[in-house]
């Protein structure tokens, strides 16, 4: 089961510039977690490696992760909550970045609506989720729905 010391070693990597040693570090914490069949870690782990591969570039990696992060997903039953929602939000990211507008759009739709039900119309996951899905309508040229 991962713990707060894997996001702190991930960190170190990342504040050290080091891209290479945290992928690195994502693939190996994969491999276990795969072996060990652990579905719960594989999520994780699959949801930090799409944003490392988004973040890079690496489009047919993040399509993989995200691939990955979608079977782990389904293994857990994850279908409503705000933890299949956080994970939903972090694919349709990913699939903005990768030009895939329409997906993306349906599942910041589907994050909104379980925001809404579950979140106070305070909270930044909300201002985060509107700011996405702004800049998914304005790169489908949807400017007018994007300032909405």
């Amino acid at each position: 089961m991962l713990d707060q010391s894997f996001y702190q070693q991930l960190d170190t990597f990342y504040a050290a510039g080091d891209a290479a040693g945290a992928e690195a570090f994502l693939v190996a914490k994969r491999n276990v977690a795969e072996m060990e069949e652990n579905q719960q870690d594989l999520a994780t782990i699959y949801n930090e490696l799409m944003g490392h591969y988004r973040t890079a570039g690496n489009w047919a990696e993040c399509e993989r992760a995200m691939k990955g992060l979608l079977r782990a997903i389904r293994a857990l039953h994850l279908k409503r909550g705000l933890e299949w929602a956080t994970f939903t939000l972090n694919i349709a990211n990913a699939q903005r970045a990768m030009g895939m507008l329409t997906e993306a759009e349906r599942n910041f739709l589907m994050v909104r609506d379980e925001y809404e039900a579950e979140l106070e119309p305070n909270d930044y996951r909300l201002a985060s989720l509107y700011n996405n899905l702004g800049l998914t309508y304005r790169a489908k040229g949807q400017v007018s729905i994007a300032r909405s």
